[in-house]
Parts: C-alpha cells; structure tokens; sequence
C-alpha cells in the first residue's frame, strides 16, 4: 500500500512539472511569434504604451487572449488525465479521452498561430521592418494613411506643408527613414505631392478656380491689363502632373482683344431761331427789316457779324447793356 501511494505522489508531482511547462511554452509561443508575426503585443507594448493603446491598434487581442486561456485550460485537462491514467483504476477512461483533449488542445495551437487574430489595425507586416525600430514606412501612402499609420505606432505626422485634400496627396518622403526609433509621440517629417489638374484649353476662370480647390496657387503669368479674365483661355501650364501643395502652377494665356470702345455722343447743336437776327448773339434781335432799337430788346447782346440795326453805338461789339 504504501509503494502505491508513493506512486501516485510522484505522478502528481509529473503530472504538476508537465503542466506547468506547457503553460510557459505555451506564454513563449504567443510572446515571441505573435509578436514577431505582428499578431499580438510585447510585454513592453501592453505595459509601456498610452492607456488604450493595445485595445485601439490590435483588433484581435481579446480573441487572441480568450485562445490562450483555451489552451491552458485543455493542457490542464491533459495533465488531470496523464495522472489518472497513471494512478487510477480508471485508466482505460482516461486512455481514451487523453488522445482526443491532446488533439483540440493541437488544433487550438494551430488556429493561434495561423490565423492574423491580432493583426494591427492599418499597419501591415510589409510596412514593419522586423527586429528594427518603431518607425513604419509610409511612403507612397496618402496623407491620411499615413498619419493613421503613424498614430498606430504611437507617433505624429508633421507636414512640410499641410495638405489640402490629404486622401490625394501621396508621401515622397519621409523623416527619419523606416527602421528608427522614436520615443512615443515624436514626430515624423512627412512630404507629399497631389497631382496638379490639367487646366490647358479651359478659360481662364474656370482654370483658376480649379486650382485653388486643388490646394494650389495660380499664378497668370499674361494676364489682360484690364483683368477681364472672361475673354481668356489657358495656353500653357506648369508644372504639371504632381507638386507640393500650396505650389505656384503658372499659366499663359491666349486673349481676345477687346472689344472697341463706342464714341462719345455729342450733343446735337441747337437749331438757330428763325425769329432772332444770326448777327447778334445773347437776347433775341428781331431780323431786319424792320430796323428795331435797344429798347425793342430784352437784355444785352453781342454782335457777331454785321450791325444792321446800329445797335453798337460805341463799336465794342456789345450793345443795349443796361
């Protein structure tokens, strides 16, 4: 009896050491490929990193978690069975479910490594350089891939110039280079360029709205001394295909001439009075004959060609002043 019972503790304590290193295996397994894979977060990511960090960056954390306990769970029924199949009456029990558990808990191991249940959310593994530092490689991603990629490894983006449309504007360069590390929050240089609209043969103010919802800066390199845009079309335009954004696009354009402009109208001259002598200007001097006197006119008068009424009597051309 007691050689039984020395049996049965010595199973136990197998049973206990096998138990445990499954466990640690297991905790390697996830620790080191997930993490190399860019499944699941280090030990330094899940207690280094902003609150909120892991939950927001890995998607599958909770399942891949959850999975972890599965299998500890299925290497403890393991262990319970490889000791009562080595202690118990009931081994032949034991003997039949102990290969079944061993293959869920294999099949379970094997669903946590292939499946991408952690993958980061907008970080591919092709963006990761491995065993290097924390900065992704963004470029030729838009601006706002970009800047959701960075924030994902806890870091900013920093324009050299903000885009206006950051979905169309492309990264062509980046500050450090991939590979770096950077302490959380430091930023990262960003340069992007959109594609400038072809504005060629367009009139002239359609062609300068259109940049400027663009994001750029049109600048009229012949524009009408009038600025009577409406008359205009572009002729020719750079740069074209990509630029920075805000960047000077300038355009030549082809001009009507200007219509003339219409003559002043003058004022019709006045008919002369057929009542009134044309040799006298000022009041109106009845015609000769009959002869009429100073006191026959009302006011003063100038003579403009002959004194036929001797009106002048003093010869200065101005007669019946008062």
């Amino acid at each position: 009896m007691a050689s039984r019972s020395d049996n049965k503790g010595g199973g136990g304590c197998a049973a206990l050491l096998l138990f445990l290193l499954v466990v640690a295996a297991i905790i390697w397994v996830f620790s080191t490929v997930g993490h190399f894979l860019g499944l699941t977060p280090s030990f330094g990511e899940a207690t280094n990193r902003p609150d909120g960090w892991v939950s927001r960056n890995y998607t599958g954390v909770f399942w891949g978690y959850l999975l972890t306990v599965l299998l500890m769970t299925v290497a403890a029924v393991v262990a319970w069975l490889a000791l009562v199949a080595a202690t118990d009456d009931n081994a032949s029990r034991a003997g039949y479910w102990l290969p079944r558990v061993g293959a869920a808990g294999l099949c379970l191991l094997v669903i946590a490594l292939v499946l991408p249940i952690g993958e980061r959310a907008g970080v591919k593994a092709a963006n990761r350089i491995a065993g290097e530092g924390n900065v992704p490689n963004v470029v030729g991603r838009s601006a706002a891939e970009a800047t959701s990629t960075l924030e994902g490894e806890g870091l900013t983006s920093q324009f050299d110039e903000t885009p206006l449309d950051d979905a169309r504007c492309k990264v062509i360069e980046q500050r450090p280079e991939a590979g770096r590390e950077l302490e959380q929050g430091e930023p990262v240089s960003l340069r992007c360029e959109a594609p400038v609209p072809d504005v060629l043969g367009e009139r002239a103010e359609t062609a300068d709205g259109r940049l400027r919802d663009g994001g750029f800066t049109p600048e009229l390199v012949n524009a009408p001394s009038d600025y009577d845009l409406t008359r205009c079309r572009v002729r020719s335009q750079r740069p074209t295909g990509q630029a920075p954004p805000f960047a000077r696009v300038s355009l030549r354009l082809n001009c009507r001439k200007p219509p003339p402009e219409p003559e002043p109208e003058l004022p019709p001259e006045p008919e002369p009075d057929e009542d009134c002598d044309p040799n006298y200007s000022g009041a109106c001097v009845p015609p000769y004959p009959p002869d009429v006197d100073c006191p026959d006119v009302d006011g003063s008068v100038e003579v403009t060609g002959e004194d036929v009424h001797a009106l002048d009597r003093e010869g200065d051309g101005n007669a019946c002043e008062e």
